[in-house]
């Protein structure tokens, strides 16, 4: 017999498997949570809320004659209801039970897949969410820039899931062209990767909406594109804006192309200041949102002017940068938040912001039952399982002239494909 080799030995052999699976999707929510944290939750009916404004001062002011004159009468102020609307929302996940069983416990699997499974369900839910809450309440999620084959180029890919149905739209209040499924996010590149060629409707420009999207105005929920406006077009809860000309606007700069200076964010708050009164603004807990390019932008300016003292760092060379980017803006709290439009700059007063809920975020829950069993083309169950989260509800804005918001700022070279 020839001497013993490794393909004689390697079936004893010991495998290595890395202790730890690395999560290579995003599932953070965070304006979500800060609204959830920071305001109470209502719990309504099918029926639309009602949500009063007073939107018209009264009284009358002016000179008088208190020798007998004629001091004529007055008025009072005007309140206007507005009506907000929960809108349905279901995420589905399956697993066979054959991916449960071979994955239950530590002898079997790096991680239980039922258990990952389930907690990544609730974050990918709240991710979802915190996607629409960037939106104009139509469910539209983001616009498409350029196709090349199976590649869609978008302009924010976190925005997007793996796995995530998308319905095409011509426009927001156009024609329905089809659903395409994304077969993975690809975040470096700003694009979604299909599993074939893209269809033919998929061209620039086109709206990419929410799976079962209704595709217009004002029908999904309702999120910061669709609050915070500056003109008196479009409605606010329903009440047309033109109405009352300037009362239900946010305030609003543009950059034109320009950088982000200290100059500008004291100007954005003075915006807020000439609405609500210096009273009102002083009292007022807003904090800025933005992506990874406005804070680059924002650190970039003092990045520019930082005075080094060679002397002080010893013989080893200075370090240039923070471990962090900044956190604050203007005294206030900065807002890191990759869902945000590259480019903008929302100051949102999380205090004025609330939440209508009919069913709160949960597993759907039938007679106790959580998980559903699936059935095969016989009749029979088939050995797979489905469960639900489900959620019901709406988020609004109590006083659009709280917040600001501010777009077209120069993305600093390296983000966002700026070179």
């Amino acid at each position: 017999m020839s001497i013993a080799n490794l393909a004689q030995a390697i079936a004893g052999q010991m495998e290595y498997v890395r202790p730890e699976l690395p999560t290579l999707y995003n599932t953070s929510s965070r304006l979500m949570q800060r609204i959830k944290t920071r305001t109470d939750v209502e719990v309504t009916s099918s029926r639309p809320s009602r949500i009063p404004f007073w939107v018209l001062a009264g009284g009358k002011f002016r000179m008088a004659n208190f020798d007998g004159g004629d001091l004529g009468i007055g008025s009072g102020p005007v309140q206007q209801n507005g009506y907000l609307s929960c809108v349905p929302f279901v995420y589905a996940y399956s697993y066979t039970l054959a991916a449960d069983w071979t994955n239950d416990s530590s002898q079997k699997a790096v991680e239980n897949y039922v258990t990952k499974t389930n907690a990544d369900a609730v974050k990918g839910f709240a991710g979802y969410i915190e996607s629409l809450l960037q939106g104009n309440g139509s469910g539209q999620i983001d616009t498409v820039v350029s196709v090349a084959g199976n590649q869609v180029v978008v302009n924010n890919a976190n925005l997007f899931s793996d796995n995530q149905d998308v319905d095409v739209w011509t426009a927001v209040n156009g024609a329905y062209l089809g659903t395409i499924t994304i077969q993975s996010v690809d975040k470096p590149n700003n694009s979604l990767w299909l599993p074939a060629a893209a269809p033919g409707y998929l061209v620039a420009n086109v709206s990419l909406q929410v799976s079962g999207s209704l595709g217009v105005s004002n029908s999904s929920l309702l999120g910061l594109r669709y609050w915070h406006q500056a003109g008196n077009t479009g409605n606010f809860a329903g009440i047309q804006r033109s109405a009352y000309p300037g009362k239900f606007v946010t305030p609003y700069l543009n950059c034109s192309g320009g950088t982000l200076t200290p100059q500008f964010v004291r100007a954005m708050e003075a915006q807020i200041e000439l609405l609500i009164g210096s009273e009102n603004f002083e009292k007022l807990d807003l904090l800025f949102q933005g992506n990874v390019d406005m804070r680059a932008a924002w650190e970039n300016v003092y990045l520019t002017v930082q005075r080094v003292i060679a002397n002080d760092t010893g013989n080893t060379g200075v370090d240039m940068l923070k471990k962090a980017g900044p956190r604050m803006m203007a005294g206030r709290e900065f807002m890191t938040n990759e869902r945000a439009m590259p480019g903008m700059i929302d100051g949102i007063a999380a205090s004025e912001w609330f939440r209508l809920e009919l069913k709160s975020l949960d597993m759907l829950d039938i007679g106790g039952e959580t998980l559903f069993p699936m059935y095969g083309g016989s009749g029979g169950i088939a050995a797979s399982v489905l469960f639900y989260y489900v959620y019901w509800g709406q988020f609004a804005l109590g006083n659009p002239q709280s917040g600001v918001f501010a777009n077209n700022i120069s993305i600093p070279q390296y983000y966002f494909g700026h070179s």
